[in-house]
């Protein structure tokens, strides 16, 4: 369902220890959830760097290390597109696995680059 180029990306990062099994299971099952409300096609170009994003993030966020930098181009992102914004944070809120783990205004906002994206080439 995910598309070989998503799947070979999240077995690499499970592989090389980058992220855990949890993450990668959780991380796999939001994308599929995804795929089936048709938010993201697994065939589409910047779909293997979306899972790697997500991924990396997941992981980071459930170690409480999240980015907390917004720069201006991702602030620029959420406030063109502050519905995809919110669709990010709800996103993000399926990948918090671990209490006490939380995600930033700049991890969502690199999630909203990729919906943009995703509905650019829609």
């Amino acid at each position: 369902m995910l598309g070989e180029e998503i799947n070979a990306r999240m077995d690499l990062l499970l592989e090389s220890k980058q992220i855990k099994q949890q993450t990668y299971e959780m991380t796999k099952g939001v994308m599929e959830e995804m795929v089936k409300q048709e938010r993201l096609d697994p065939t589409h170009e910047s779909g293997g760097q979306f899972a790697n994003h997500l991924a990396i993030a997941a992981e980071r966020m459930n170690k409480k290390e999240p980015i907390e930098e917004v720069s201006e181009q991702t602030q620029e992102i959420i406030d063109e597109n502050p519905e995809l914004f919110e669709e990010a944070n709800e996103i993000l809120k399926k990948c918090l696995i671990t209490e006490g783990a939380f995600y930033t205004k700049a991890e969502a906002g690199f999630i909203t680059l990729y919906l943009a994206m995703f509905e650019a080439s829609d």
